[in-house]
């Protein structure tokens, strides 16, 4: 598997941005008060989301990367069809805002490595069971797993 050179933090940065980028630009480039609407729509979920993921910018962490990348699977093709179901990509300036849209949320989702913060969580528990089996090898150095096979 290739090298996803975004973890939580890298991630966490690129999401508040593109909240904001969703909110913000809509409103610059002058599109209908449909695509802003959805555009927004879009900005809002993006920030509830990294605000409740656990990554060094959440607000209130309370769910995985690996959850946050779960959720955002069904909303990055969503950012292209809702707003073509709802009619406005026939505007040659929506589509020039959703289309890169979407191609940037594909280059955040394909960039992030959504298994980085549970490798750590994963690995500070492989060291503390580590610890403990070490502790019970040092009380009973007798104890083997032939020995205890045996038994």
């Amino acid at each position: 598997m290739a090298m996803r050179p975004f973890g939580p933090k890298a991630h966490g940065v690129a999401d508040w941005v593109f909240m904001a980028a969703q909110i913000v630009v809509p409103r610059l480039l002058g599109l209908s008060p449909r695509a802003r609407l959805i555009a927004t729509a879009f900005g809002a979920v993006t920030g509830v989301v990294n605000s409740l993921t656990r990554q060094p910018f959440g607000i209130k962490p309370v769910m995985s990367l690996r959850t946050h990348g779960k959720l955002e699977t069904p909303l990055i093709p969503a950012m292209v069809a809702v707003p073509l179901i709802a009619g406005v990509l026939g505007d040659r300036r929506a589509r020039r805002y959703f289309l890169p849209v979407f191609a940037i949320a594909c280059v955040n989702y394909l960039l992030t490595d959504y298994n980085a913060g549970s490798r750590r969580k994963n690995s500070a528990k492989g060291k503390k069971a580590r610890q403990i089996v070490s502790g019970v090898v040092e009380r009973n150095p007798h104890h083997t797993l032939a020995a205890s096979r045996s038994r």
